[in-house]
C-alpha cells in the first residue's frame, strides 16, 4: 500500500469511527443506472443513501490525461484518484472547510480526469508558464480550492484565475493526515 493509500485509510477510518456513534455519512441519491456505486450501503433513505469507501480493484489509467497535457502526473496525484471509489467528505484544514474530492464511480472518474485535463490547461492560458502545474484535490466553501504541485507534490491553496496563495502542506501525505 502506497503513502497516500494508506493515509487516506486512516482519515476514513478515523471519520467513521468518529461518526458511528452521530451521524451516518449520507450523499445525494438518485435513482439512475449511471449513479449507481458499490459505496452505497443500504436503502436510499429520502433523497440521500449513506455510503463507505472501497478500494478501487483496478488502477485508472492517466495515459491520455498525461498525454494531452505533455506531462507526466505526479504519482501522488495518481495514488489520490486511483485508490478509492468514495462520495467527497468534508473536512477541514488550514483553517478552510475541505471537500476532499472522491468519485463514486467510472462515470465520476471519468469527469475528473477530464476537469484534470481543463484545470492544467486554464491554468497555463490565465497565468502562462511562470507557475508549476497543479492538479485540484478538494473544494473549500468559497471559490478557493486546494491543490497538489505536479513538480514538487506541495499542497497549495489556490484562487482560480491567482498564483497560489500559500503551500499548506509539504506533501499530500502530509495534508491528508493533517485533515481535521
Amino acid at each position: 500500500m502506497g503513502k497516500i493509500k494508506e493515509a487516506l485509510e486512516k482519515f476514513y477510518t478515523k471519520r467513521w469511527d468518529k461518526d458511528k456513534n452521530s451521524v451516518v455519512p449520507l450523499l445525494y441519491y438518485e435513482d439512475t443506472p449511471e449513479l449507481e456505486s458499490v459505496c452505497y450501503i443500504g436503502k436510499p433513505i429520502s433523497e440521500s443513501i449513506c455510503w463507505k469507501p472501497v478500494e478501487m480493484q483496478t488502477l485508472p489509467n492517466f495515459t491520455e490525461v498525461e498525454s494531452l497535457l505533455g506531462i507526466n502526473l505526479h504519482l501522488d496525484i495518481k495514488e489520490f484518484y486511483g485508490s478509492y471509489w468514495a462520495g467527497s467528505i468534508e473536512s477541514s484544514h488550514s483553517d478552510e472547510v475541505v471537500s476532499l474530492n472522491g468519485m463514486l464511480n467510472q462515470g465520476e472518474l471519468d469527469r475528473v480526469l477530464a476537469s484534470i485535463i481543463q484545470h492544467v490547461k486554464s491554468r497555463r492560458e490565465e497565468l502562462g508558464q511562470q507557475i508549476d502545474d497543479s492538479v485540484f484535490i478538494a473544494g473549500t466553501d468559497s471559490d478557493w480550492y486546494f491543490s497538489v504541485n505536479n513538480k514538487t507534490g506541495e499542497v497549495l491553496l489556490e484562487e482560480p484565475g491567482y498564483p497560489p496563495i500559500r503551500i499548506v502542506a509539504s506533501s499530500l501525505e502530509q495534508f491528508i493526515n493533517q485533515l481535521e
